[in-house]
């Protein structure tokens, strides 16, 4: 996540970055150039499935039960009291054509997959020339997927409270517990901008989508 965004909301479209366009949106493709690849461990991947009309949340895992290895990529920056934090995106590919992940995103939205490491290609992933990563590991996974529904509990109404002036997009986010589609990540901190008067001023919102398809 670049270090502009000043938007909690911007951020969880950068959960998710292309890979076709990896190294070229401005958002990734630094990262792409110095080779700061990592593996993002997690037990469930979620997605939105729409065979009922409406959106129904589903978990997705292995087969074999095994923790899946999702292909990331990372950039470190400087926190709050000069702490060195790490933000990260998720790797995926199209699924138009795989027999299970075709099956979630909106109608008519292109079906995308996050990209799955085998655990022998872990290293090779970690260590390999940029400009054999996206051929030799950016491709559909084949192996046995499980799903099923699992929705979102119903959260209770929370009391708007006012923020003040050091407000940041840190306490933002630790304070912010729903669960999103995908695996998740991290992101960068700012402070929310201010007008002279003290007054906020919203950020304008950018022309996105929900690929991770940024900048």
């Amino acid at each position: 996540m670049p270090d502009f965004i000043a938007k909690v909301d911007w951020a969880r479209h950068t959960y998710n970055a292309r890979a076709e366009t990896v190294d070229t949106k401005t958002t990734y493709k630094k990262a792409w150039a110095a080779g700061h690849r990592c593996i993002i461990p997690t037990e469930a991947i979620y997605e939105p499935n729409y065979e009922s009309g409406q959106s129904v949340r589903w978990r997705i895992r292995k087969g074999n039960g095994e923790p899946i290895g999702v292909a990331g990529i990372y950039r470190s920056y400087q926190g709050p009291g000069g702490r060195e934090m790490f933000a990260f995106s998720m790797l995926t590919v199209n699924a138009d054509d795989h027999p299970f992940m075709r099956q979630f995103h909106a109608p008519g939205d292109e079906k995308r997959m996050v990209v799955i490491l085998e655990p022998e290609d872990f290293e090779g992933w970690l260590t390999c020339p940029v400009s054999e990563a996206k051929a030799r590991y950016c491709q559909q996974w084949h192996g046995e997927l499980v799903g099923e529904p699992v929705p979102l509990p119903k959260r209770p109404k929370r009391t708007a409270t006012p923020r003040s002036d050091s407000t940041s997009l840190l306490d933002l986010i630790a304070g912010d517990d729903e669960l999103r589609s995908g695996a998740g990540m991290s992101g960068a901190v700012g402070p929310i901008q201010k007008t002279k008067r003290g007054k906020t001023l919203p950020p304008k919102e950018p022309g996105i989508g929900t690929t991770g398809d940024l900048f």
